[in-house]
């Protein structure tokens, strides 16, 4: 997951659900774009200021600087809103029901 959210300032929060193994560092720049332009739409205080930071994280913290908001990007964003409530529980028992091995055991079938 990565989880981003306007620095010091109250604002809504944007989490990315990303493949396992990918990283922040992962991300596409278009995609990054996109989920920092939502954070600022969606920040009170944010929406009205420009150059401003958007902490970005996935347990470890990326700053990234907010220059103005982009409405082209905003409004596209904004006609294809979906709201989900994902049952992850669910999610979580049905990857488990896979069996798939654990990123420990390939790594020890890589070592051998």
């Amino acid at each position: 997951y990565g989880w981003f959210h306007v620095d010091k300032l109250s604002s809504a929060h944007v989490y990315l659900r990303m493949p396992k193994g990918l990283t922040i560092e992962d991300i596409p720049k278009e995609v990054l774009i996109d989920c920092v332009q939502l954070v600022k739409n969606n920040s009170i205080q944010g929406c009205k200021m420009n150059n401003f930071n958007v902490e970005v994280s996935d347990f470890s913290l990326l700053i990234v600087a907010v220059e103005r908001k982009m409405n082209e990007i905003v409004n596209r964003l904004e006609k294809t809103k979906d709201k989900r409530y994902p049952d992850l529980a669910a999610e979580k028992d049905y990857i488990t029901s896979l069996h798939l091995p654990s990123q420990n055991t390939v790594n020890s079938h890589l070592c051998e």
